[in-house]
């Protein structure tokens, strides 16, 4: 994936979807559209019912903060780049999947947070 300066704006161009929108999604009172997180879905590569897991858990542990959300994607999301380019290097058949990534990149930023 090419780095354009602002990931939030390329993950939402390949979603189909605003960036206001895609930022607007990430809030803890925000309530995004199962179309929505579809498309997001689809554009990250994981199942949607991941999107809502992240989504709806990041209400239940920070009821008050609205930007936890955004941050908490910002640091999947550089994890997940990171690990990209690790898994390059290794043989195909020995690639983690997509999802396996994404799985790490959130338990290892769960396991900075305080």
């Amino acid at each position: 994936m090419e780095e354009t300066g602002t990931p939030m704006q390329h993950l939402a161009n390949r979603a189909g979807l605003t960036r206001p929108g895609l930022r607007g999604m990430c809030f803890v009172q925000g309530n995004p559209t199962e179309s929505s997180l579809i498309k997001l879905a689809r554009a990250m590569g994981v199942a949607p019912a991941q999107l809502y897991k992240l989504a709806y858990q990041n209400r239940v542990e920070n009821p008050y903060n609205a930007d936890a959300i955004d941050l908490f994607i910002e640091g999947v999301d550089t994890i997940l780049k990171a690990m990209r380019k690790v898994v390059e290097q290794q043989p195909e058949h020995q690639r983690p999947s997509e999802s396996e990534l994404l799985e790490r990149a959130i338990r290892t930023v769960k396991s900075l947070q305080g």
